[in-house]
């Protein structure tokens, strides 16, 4: 590898080796400038940098001029773990184990922080060591990252904020994504859910029917909804479809509502409305219920009045001017 400054042509040397020592010198510049990522070549007895290309000044701010022999710590914002003490420890190993590739937080002439990607390699240039830093700005995919991050972040607070089970999964089931509610029904932490494919924690038989489900909301596009038993709790499934740029599915959301206290109470409910109208129907009286803010709108009528009336409780409902007519016997 050359790099830096080309020595001068010994004196005595012929035109042809002064030819082609401008036209490598020429390719060297053409070549080290073309690249898109910022070169800097560091002495490493001083820690100067001895060379940069123009794009390390378009990174920094700084002019050629300028940085040559600008110490590299200059370049740190100070703060662990991006100090002269760790970049030192880099610096080691490049020198010793190899090339080294990491991140780094750093900052341009005008005390900007910005993101760059350091890979330093080792160099040996006329008896004398270097190191050769590559430098990529990584800044854009760094604030993508946090912006990801951030999402994700305010993605699983609303997941989690769900009573009710919440999953995502990808088509063939695999879990991306659970609540804490999830994890407990499946007596496993979230972090330990992810990856697991859901129906193979789930009995064989729910496991096919659910999937089957799931499938079909795949297939079409559409919403899913259904209900199932398992161990005699009640589920009320919601599958959502999420689509890519191209309007292809490719994650689903599950959403499972506990609905067994509600059909306990539903059925409680139906069975004391069933012992009331028992009562009210052998009951000796005449009965009914019907609305106050609404004209003669009845709710309902015993069998005494059935009775009476000849008319049948449907037709009494419907229309309650029943009431007001003769007995069709009489």
């Amino acid at each position: 590898m050359i790099l830096g400054n080309y020595p001068e042509v010994e004196s005595g040397s012929n035109e042809i080796s002064i030819a082609e020592y401008n036209l490598n010198k020429a390719l060297y510049h053409l070549l080290f400038n073309a690249v898109n990522d910022a070169i800097v070549l560091i002495d490493v007895q001083t820690g100067s940098f001895v060379e940069v290309n123009d794009k390390f000044c378009e990174m920094t701010g700084f002019s050629r001029q300028e940085a040559k022999g600008i110490p590299l710590a200059a370049l740190f914002t100070g703060e662990s773990p991006f100090t002269s003490l760790e970049a030192q420890e880099y610096i080691q190993k490049a020198l010793s184990e190899g090339p080294q590739l990491f991140e780094w937080l750093a900052l341009d002439r005008n005390g900007r922080r910005h993101w760059v990607e350091l890979n330093l390699t080792a160099a040996l240039i006329g008896h004398k060591r270097y190191l050769v830093a590559a430098v990529r700005d990584i800044q854009a995919r760094k604030e993508a990252e946090e912006k990801v991050k951030r999402s994700e972040e305010a993605f699983l607070a609303l997941l989690n904020a769900i009573q009710d089970v919440a999953l995502l999964l990808d088509p063939e089931g695999i879990i991306l994504a659970a609540n804490a509610s999830a994890a407990r029904i499946f007596r496993r932490s979230t972090a330990e859910l992810i990856g697991h494919n859901v129906y193979e924690l789930l009995p064989p038989d729910l496991a096919a029917a659910r999937k089957a489900k799931a499938d079909e909301v795949v297939r079409t596009g559409r919403i899913g909804r259904f209900e199932d038993t398992h161990r005699g709790i009640h589920i009320f499934n919601i599958v959502y479809p999420l689509f890519d740029a191209g309007g292809h599915v490719t994650r689903i959301g599950i959403y499972a509502i506990d609905l067994t206290e509600e059909k306990k109470t539903r059925e409680e409910l139906e069975k004391v409305k069933a012992r009331l109208e028992y009562l009210l129907d052998h009951s000796p009286s005449a009965l009914y219920s019907c609305s106050h803010t609404e004209c003669c709108k009845m709710f309902y009528v015993s069998r005494n009045i059935v009775n009476l009336t000849g008319f049948s409780r449907e037709e009494i409902l419907v229309d309650p001017f029943f009431l007001g007519q003769a007995h069709p016997s009489g």
